[in-house]
């Protein structure tokens, strides 16, 4: 957990405990994470996305520092020494101007995300309140995420895959749909293209089915290399197929090689549908219609490998109901927090209610969630 004034925590759970679907008592104790004595520590900010490793790492990306300045740098943390370190590929790319000819030939989409990344680099180097809070320019690699916050990063295969949030220069709002990749170095195709970075061995039967099981589950079997991780080109989708509409605050899993994203909302509306990303053929599939009848924000999401599917649980975040033709404006005054456990079962496509034993905690959004495979 990374807190506004950069402090790291941690809990330790001390068991047996009583286990349902979630935490129901354990002894838990909150410790903070005092920062190598060598080691730089990435700038205060909030909305930044965290993903854990296989190697028990932590990777975060972008976030907020300040009401108009917007992050996207990358950073990986070390729980064990409490050390911050960026890659190599980060900080060689991390001063480099974005010049205008390499949005030349691509499309307005890049274009825009360009110019974006542009109107930070000069922001950030005119002396604003940035550059006064002594934060390094932002990440100028073309294949980086513009600055953003409140997108996600989910671990699929070999990669990080980063969706959505918002961004834009100043106090401007503008949300995005794109599509991130940050290989880990374990020499994976670009996306679009079959990954080899997960475990090999997989279930007989169609490769295509939502939530068939595979030997390998998140971050089984994959291959990290320092020296070799990047922010990699990836085949945008296809804008003329179905896609879900840019959004933040959405909430996000893994299915195998499959990203999984539901939720969120945008300057207009808000969400309650459910989309899969195929990341081999970089195609968007409308999976589930409707988060049991309301849009969702802000809810806490942890993805499960198991058998014979894969499940994502959520718990919690913000909700308002949805009008007789599906819609769900953004106006204030109509939400309200919850506290509800559902799981979707990415093989039957649908989202179930879950009614743990025990006590449930008070209704909340923003709040983290981790499974833990061991205990």
């Amino acid at each position: 957990m990374l807190a506004p004034e950069h402090y790291v925590f941690y809990v330790n759970i001390e068991f047996p405990i009583v286990l349902t679907i979630i935490l129901c008592a354990a002894e838990i104790e909150w410790t903070r994470v005092p920062p190598a004595a060598a080691s730089s520590c990435p700038a205060p900010r909030w909305r930044h996305s965290s993903t854990a490793l296989p190697d028990g790492r932590i990777l975060m990306v972008g976030g907020f520092a300040s009401s108009t300045t917007r992050l996207n740098d990358l950073w990986l943390l070390d729980p064990a020494t409490g050390s911050w370190s960026q890659p190599a590929s980060v900080l060689e790319t991390s001063r480099r101007i974005v010049q205008k000819s390499e949005a030349a030939t691509q499309d307005d989409e890049a274009s825009a995300l360009n110019d974006s990344k542009r109107d930070y680099l000069d922001d950030l180097g005119g002396g604003g309140d940035a550059a006064q809070a002594g934060i390094a320019p932002v990440d100028g690699c073309e294949d980086a995420p513009t600055p953003r916050g409140a997108h996600t990063a989910s671990l699929v295969e070999g990669s990080v895959w980063v969706f959505g949030g918002y961004g834009g220069s100043g106090f401007g709002r503008r949300d995005f749909s794109d599509v991130r990749r940050f290989d880990l170095g374990g020499g994976n195709e670009g996306g679009g293209a079959s990954h080899g970075g997960a475990a090999e061995s997989k279930s007989s039967g169609d490769d295509d089915a939502v939530g068939e099981s595979s030997a390998g589950a998140a971050g089984g079997g994959i291959v990290i290399d320092d020296d070799l991780m990047a922010w990699v080109p990836v085949q945008q989708p296809d804008e003329e197929q179905p896609h879900p509409e840019g959004r933040s605050d959405h909430s996000s899993g893994s299915d195998r090689h499959r990203l999984i994203v539901y939720g969120g909302w945008n300057a207009s509306r808000r969400f309650d549908d459910t989309w899969a990303l195929d990341t081999r053929s970089m195609v968007w599939e409308k999976i589930d219609t409707a988060l049991l009848g309301h849009a969702g924000w802000n809810a806490s999401s942890v993805g499960v490998p198991a058998v014979p599917s894969w499940l994502i649980f959520s718990f919690g975040g913000s909700r308002a109901p949805m009008d007789e033709d599906g819609e769900s404006k953004a106006e204030a005054g109509d939400e309200s927090f919850s506290n509800e456990l559902t799981m979707l079962n990415t093989a039957m496509k649908r989202w179930e209610p879950l009614v743990p034993e025990g006590k449930a905690p008070r209704a909340r959004s923003d709040a983290g969630m981790a499974f833990d495979p061991i205990k």
